[in-house]
C-alpha cells in the first residue's frame, strides 16, 4: 500500500495532448506530481509497448492487453477523502455521464442503466452504497454500457484512504462478452483510479485501463471511441460536466 500511495507522488502530469507516446507515467518511485488543468488521455493497443509490465504498485499481473487508456489531469472536487469515496458509492449516478459519439457525431448515454449488487449475481440488485461500505471491503455493482462489452458485472474497492490519498481499484467480477474482445476473463477489464490532493483541498486524478488479453486489429479502428469515453468517465469521477464542451476527439 506505501508503494501505491508513493505512485501518486511519482505521477508525471503534463499536457493536455491525447497522442499514444512512451509508456504509461504511473511510477512507483519517489516524486513530485505537476498536475494539469485539462485531462490528458493516452492510448495504446497490444504490441505498442513491446515488454512492458504494469508498475508493482498497481498490483496487476504482467499480461498481453487488447487496449491501455491513461488518464491525468485535475479535479473539481475538494473537501477530505469521504467526498471522493461518496462520490463512487452512488453506483445509480453513473447513468448521468455522456460521452460524444464520433460514429453518431452528438453526445450519448455512456451506461444506460446501473446499480449496486449485494454480491457478484447481477439478479441481486439494491440501493446504492454510502461511503463506510465502501471502505469496508470490496463492493458489487452491474451497469449496462454504450460500450462494445455491453452489460458487466463490476468489483470494485479502496485500497488506499488516507488524508491526502485514495486509491481505487475496479474489475470485471464475472466473464464480459464484446465484438471486439471476444470474451473477457473475470478481471481482465481492469481500472486504477488514484486520487491525490494537492495545495489546500484540490485532488489530482491519475486514471488506468487495460482491457482484453491480446491484439486485435479492430480495436485500433475504435481509437476515438476509447478516447471519448474514457474522459466521459475522467470527467464524472473529477466532479466535472461530461457534456456540453468540446471533445477530446470529435
Amino acid at each position: 500500500m506505501r508503494l501505491l500511495a508513493a505512485a501518486l507522488l511519482a505521477t508525471v502530469l503534463s499536457g493536455t495532448s491525447a497522442n499514444a507516446e512512451s509508456e504509461p507515467r504511473l511510477d512507483c518511485g519517489a516524486g513530485a506530481a505537476t498536475p494539469t488543468k485539462h485531462a490528458t488521455v493516452r492510448i495504446w493497443f497490444g504490441g505498442d509497448l513491446g515488454d512492458w509490465a504494469p508498475p508493482t504498485c498497481t498490483g496487476w499481473p504482467a499480461r498481453p492487453f487488447t487496449v491501455l487508456v491513461e488518464a491525468i489531469g485535475d479535479t473539481a472536487l475538494t473537501g477530505g477523502p469521504s467526498t471522493i469515496l461518496a462520490r463512487l458509492a452512488r453506483i445509480s449516478d453513473l447513468t448521468t455521464i455522456r460521452y460524444w459519439s464520433t460514429t453518431r457525431d452528438r453526445w450519448r448515454d455512456l451506461i444506460t442503466d446501473a446499480t449496486a449488487l449485494s454480491g457478484p449475481d447481477p439478479a441481486n440488485r439494491r440501493t446504492d452504497f454510502d461511503e463506510a461500505e465502501l471502505r469496508a471491503g470490496a463492493i458489487y455493482f452491474w451497469q449496462e454500457e454504450n460500450t462494445p462489452l455491453g452489460a458487466v458485472t463490476y468489483r470494485m474497492s479502496a485500497r488506499i484512504v488516507d488524508a491526502q490519498t485514495v486509491a481505487v481499484e475496479i474489475n470485471n467480477a464475472l466473464p464480459a462478452r464484446a465484438a471486439l474482445f471476444a470474451s473477457i476473463p473475470p478481471g481482465h477489464h481492469e481500472f486504477l483510479y488514484l486520487f491525490r490532493r494537492h495545495g489546500n483541498e484540490m485532488w489530482s486524478l491519475y486514471g488506468l485501463m487495460r482491457s482484453g488479453s491480446g491484439p486485435r486489429r479492430v480495436a485500433r479502428a475504435g481509437r476515438k471511441s476509447y478516447g471519448n469515453r474514457a474522459v466521459a468517465l475522467f470527467r464524472y469521477l473529477a466532479g466535472e460536466r461530461t457534456d456540453g464542451v468540446p471533445p477530446l476527439f470529435p
